[in-house]
């Protein structure tokens, strides 16, 4: 669905749907699935989300190694996830 950009973007510029503020396109990758070859992201933005995603692979890489030493450790053992109990959606 088309959503309008709530700024003006003058000519040369694109908006960056991150940080919502228009940049020259030369801080803009190149993409080739986006209908103006540019990406959506500013550079900034690009580097910024791909360095979040790096370390929350490194958080549950974490998590899995902390679960394959404990099952080393305790073979008969079940894994306890420490998790709040739901409620029943179907009453």
């Amino acid at each position: 669905m088309y959503k309008p950009i709530p700024v003006p973007v003058p000519p040369g510029h694109k908006y960056c749907h991150a940080c919502s503020t228009p940049h020259p396109v030369a801080n803009f990758y190149r993409s080739r699935n986006q209908p103006d070859g540019l990406a959506s992201q500013c550079r900034d933005c690009a580097k910024a989300s791909r360095r979040k995603s790096r370390e929350m692979q490194k958080l549950v890489q974490e998590v899995i190694d902390d679960m394959a030493e404990y099952f080393r450790e305790h073979p008969s053992k079940p894994y306890e996830v420490p998790v709040a109990p739901m409620s029943n959606p179907y009453p």
